[in-house]
C-alpha cells in the first residue's frame, strides 16, 4: 500500500505540472497581441536635416514647411549643398535626405556602401536646362550636343563669336555658324546645379560618344568655359539675352517658357547627334523626358532614418501624397508623368532600396 501511495503522489505531481503546462501555453496563445501603435503626426517630435541644390531647395523648403504645420514638433532644416557635397554628407550619415537634379555616381554609391549606407531612390519632378538666343536672331534655330559642345565647354574659353566654334566643329564635319554673330553668353554659375546639369547631361554624354563623336580620335572635357555674365536668377538671363541681338543663355523651362511668351528670348530646339531630330522644349517633351537635356529632382532617403525615426517615414508619406506633390507646380517644376509617378509611389511604399529603378 506504502508503494501504491507513493505512485498515485508521484501522478498527481506530473498531472499538476503537465496542467500548469497547459495553461500556461492557453494564456500565451490566446492572450491579445498588443500592435504597436503609431504615434499622431502632430504629437511626432524630431529634428531632420536634409541637404538641397538651390534649385531643389524649393521644393524640399515648401514641403517641410508645410509638413510642419501639421507636426509643429519635428524641426526639418534643409541646407544648400553641391550635388557632390550632398552625396558625401549622406553616404557619411550626417543627414536623412539628400535631394539632387541627378543620380548618384558609382563611385558615390561605392562611398555609401563601404560606409553601410542603405538608400531609397526617388523620382520626384522633371526640369530642364533650355538654351535661349534673342528673338530676332534666325540664324540660330537648333544646336546639337556637339554644338553646345563647341560653344560652351572650357575649350571655348575665350570665343567671343559663333563662328568661334567653327575651329572646332570641323574637326567632326559639324555645324558651321554664320560670320557676324556676337556670342554673348549669359547664364548660372559654372559650379550651379543647372551648369552641373548641363555638364551631366550634354558634355558627358559627348565625351562618352553618345552624340555620334568618337572620343577614342580625341579628348573631350567635361567642364564649363568660365569667362561668360554670370546672372543671379532667370530673370537677369531673360534681360540679358533681350538686350543682346544673337546672345545665348541657358535657363530652367519654366522661366525660359515664361520669358519667351514676353518676347524676350527664343527657345532654342536641341538634338543629341548633329543632323539629329531637333526637338522643341515645352511642356510635353520635357515632362516626359524626351527633350534632351530634360532633368529630374532625385531624393535620396536613408533606410536607417526611416526605420530609426517615424517622423522621416511620415514626412516621405507626406510629401508624396496629392496634397505633398501640389507644390511641385508651385516651385516652378513639372509634375511626373503617370508612370514616373506610380513607379515613385510604389518604390516608396515598399521602401525599396538601392539604384536601377529608374534605368531604362
Amino acid at each position: 500500500m506504502l508503494v501504491v501511495a507513493i505512485v498515485v503522489a508521484v501522478a498527481g505531481v506530473v498531472i499538476d505540472s503537465f496542467r500548469e503546462e497547459e495553461e500556461t501555453v492557453a494564456a500565451t496563445t490566446t492572450a491579445p497581441v498588443e500592435e504597436e501603435v503609431a504615434t499622431p503626426v502632430e504629437e511626432m517630435v524630431s529634428e531632420l536635416v536634409m541637404t538641397g541644390l538651390s534649385t531643389t531647395h524649393p521644393l524640399a523648403e515648401v514641403q517641410a514647411a508645410r509638413f510642419q504645420e501639421l507636426a509643429p514638433g519635428v524641426a526639418i532644416t534643409v541646407e544648400l549643398a553641391t550635388s557632390e557635397e550632398s552625396a558625401a554628407r549622406f553616404c557619411a550619415g550626417e543627414v536623412v535626405a539628400a535631394n539632387t537634379f541627378r543620380l548618384m555616381t558609382e563611385d558615390e554609391i561605392a562611398v555609401c556602401a563601404d560606409a553601410g549606407i542603405e538608400f531609397i531612390e526617388l523620382r520626384r519632378a522633371v526640369d530642364a536646362v533650355v538654351a535661349v538666343t534673342s528673338p530676332g536672331n534666325d540664324a540660330v534655330e537648333c544646336i546639337s550636343f556637339n554644338d553646345l559642345y563647341a560653344l560652351m565647354s572650357s575649350e571655348a574659353q575665350g570665343f567671343a563669336a559663333w563662328s568661334d566654334a567653327n575651329a572646332l566643329t570641323a574637326e567632326w564635319g559639324g555645324t558651321e555658324f554664320a560670320d557676324g554673330l556676337a556670342l554673348d553668353v549669359t547664364g548660372p554659375s559654372p559650379d550651379s546645379a543647372t551648369m552641373d546639369s548641363f555638364i551631366g547631361i550634354v558634355l558627358d554624354a559627348v565625351a562618352a560618344g553618345e552624340s555620334g563623336l568618337d572620343p577614342a580620335s580625341r579628348d573631350f572635357v567635361t567642364t564649363v568655359r568660365d569667362d561668360y555674365a554670370v546672372a543671379d536668377d532667370a530673370t537677369a538671363v531673360a534681360s540679358a539675352v533681350a538686350g543682346s541681338t544673337s546672345a545665348l543663355g541657358f535657363m530652367d523651362f519654366l522661366s525660359a517658357d515664361e520669358a519667351a511668351d514676353a518676347e524676350q528670348v527664343q527657345l532654342i530646339r536641341v538634338s543629341v547627334d548633329d543632323g539629329g531630330t531637333c526637338l522643341s522644349p515645352n511642356e510635353e517633351t520635357v515632362a516626359a523626358a524626351a527633350f534632351p537635356v530634360s532633368r529630374f529632382v532625385y531624393t535620396y532617403v536613408s533606410v536607417a532614418a526611416v526605420e530609426g525615426d517615424e517622423a522621416v517615414e511620415a514626412f516621405f508619406d507626406y510629401a508624396l501624397s496629392d496634397e505633398g506633390l501640389a507644390v511641385v507646380d508651385e516651385v516652378r517644376y513639372l509634375d511626373l508623368v503617370e508612370a514616373d509617378a506610380s513607379r515613385a509611389s510604389l518604390v516608396w511604399r515598399a521602401k525599396l532600396p538601392g539604384q536601377g529603378q529608374w534605368e531604362e
